[in-house]
């Protein structure tokens, strides 16, 4: 890992990941790029080293789509497949907008879903997944205490949660809160520069410059 700075979205949704991708500021993929969670979900998966992240013992599938026809060895991301409508995308590294139907599965464990990851939910897949999770999770904990890399998480959601003072804990670490609920975005938990009411998931409205 080189030194210089990170952006490390930290939910609520894909919209962190998504903007950071638009705006060329992405640099590499991190654990948490596309899950819906609470910070306290993150957190303790932090604390205890993503225990039971994708431990199968804890993973459902809560929905199956056409993608289940496609074998299993067929990349996440490929130009061969078609789009077929689903609701979200499958995902690698970055934001891809050929929708594919797939597999959508819950860790029961912790209650939060890939909705990005899984083509079918079966082995070879799973073995894919945790391979692409165990590379993001390694990169994670390598700048994470690096006093080196300045890290800014950032979260978006509609309230401030006193809970996220906890990334600034790490060496070299800040947050950057974003309010989605119209109250515009904010530095950390005190400066407002006003904003809009988003439209859809991707909050492209929100002023998002502010990471720049």
């Amino acid at each position: 890992m080189t030194t210089g700075v990170y952006y490390v979205p930290i939910g609520c949704d894909c919209a962190v990941a998504y903007n950071l991708d638009r705006l060329n500021i992405r640099s590499c993929a991190f654990p948490f790029d596309w899950l819906r969670m609470s910070p306290t979900t993150i957190i303790k998966l932090i604390d205890n080293h993503f225990e039971d992240f994708l431990n199968e013992k804890y993973l459902v599938e809560v929905s199956s789509h056409i993608a289940s026809t496609i074998p299993s060895t067929t990349p996440i991301i490929s130009p061969t497949i078609p789009s077929i409508g689903s609701k979200f995308p499958l995902i690698d590294e970055v934001w891809n907008d050929n929708i594919i139907d797939h597999a959508i599965v819950e860790n029961t464990k912790y209650k939060f879903k890939f909705y990005h990851d899984f083509l079918t939910y079966d082995s070879d897949q799973l073995k894919y997944v945790k391979e692409k999770y165990d590379r993001r999770i390694k990169r994670f904990y390598d700048i994470l205490y690096d006093e080196h890399v300045r890290k800014i998480f950032i979260r978006v959601d509609k309230k401030y949660h006193s809970s996220l003072s906890y990334f600034e804990k790490f060496p070299n670490s800040e947050v950057t809160f974003i309010n989605s609920s119209g109250g515009g975005s904010s530095f950390g938990s005190n400066n407002s520069n006003g904003g809009n009411v988003c439209t859809s998931w991707k909050k492209e409205e929100l002023d998002w410059s502010i990471l720049q």
